[in-house]
């Protein structure tokens, strides 16, 4: 699979989980592997609950049986939209996405993505995370098709994702931080204390 970046990296971290339930000593096959074995444990059973809650439902009349022809890859990128609708992003301006969560949030693929450097052969993208420095990055990123998420977006406009996640106050406090640290007098400031701190070196060295 070379379609995503987090995703794909999540996929062998299932596999590998796999390989370690079937060995002899689970425990033991993570510390050899540097897997997390509680990790390990606690994801598979919550997968465990998601496939007892499957199978219940399943068992209901009006369950609904739904067909798709592509590969497997493009089956799982599209379930990933039902669940991430949410964080998705399309390509805006040279290499930055803007968020579709009505806020419109111009955002970077961080540079810890294998997808990095490959942002405009992308169109529209999912991502898992987002991390606030000077500028916006998202993190696990995995590039989707617009028809998979057309119908979904408009429900965007019925939740409010920053109050459910708190991105806002982030993403302004960040953006406050960065404003007063660039401003003049804080820039003063800071040159003051540089010359101070090496004022007090010379003198220790001189004595």
């Amino acid at each position: 699979m070379r379609w995503g970046s987090g995703w794909v990296r999540r996929w062998d971290t299932k596999c590998a989980s796999m390989t370690a339930l079937q060995s002899d000593n689970p425990s033991a096959w993570c510390k050899e592997h540097w897997i997390h074995w509680r990790a390990v444990k606690s994801a598979f059973s919550v997968e465990t609950q998601l496939r007892e809650i499957l199978l219940r439902l399943k068992q209901q009349k009006d369950f609904p049986h739904e067909t798709f022809e592509g590969s497997r890859s493009e089956l799982l990128r599209q379930c990933l939209c039902l669940g991430y609708f949410t964080n998705v992003a399309r390509r805006s301006i040279g290499k930055s996405f803007c968020t579709m969560d009505g806020h419109g949030s111009s955002v970077l693929i961080h540079p810890s993505s294998c997808l990095f450097g490959q942002e405009l052969h992308l169109d529209w993208i999912i991502f898992h995370d987002v991390l606030v420095t000077s500028r916006v990055y998202v993190r696990t990123v995995c590039p989707i098709r617009y028809e998979w998420v057309k119908d979904l977006l408009p429900k965007l406009h019925e939740i409010d994702v920053y109050e459910l996640s708190m991105g806002r106050e982030a993403t302004e406090d960040a953006a406050k931080k960065l404003e007063k640290r660039n401003d003049e007098s804080s820039i003063t400031e800071a040159h003051a204390r540089y010359l101070e701190r090496k004022q007090h070196r010379l003198q220790r060295k001189g004595t």
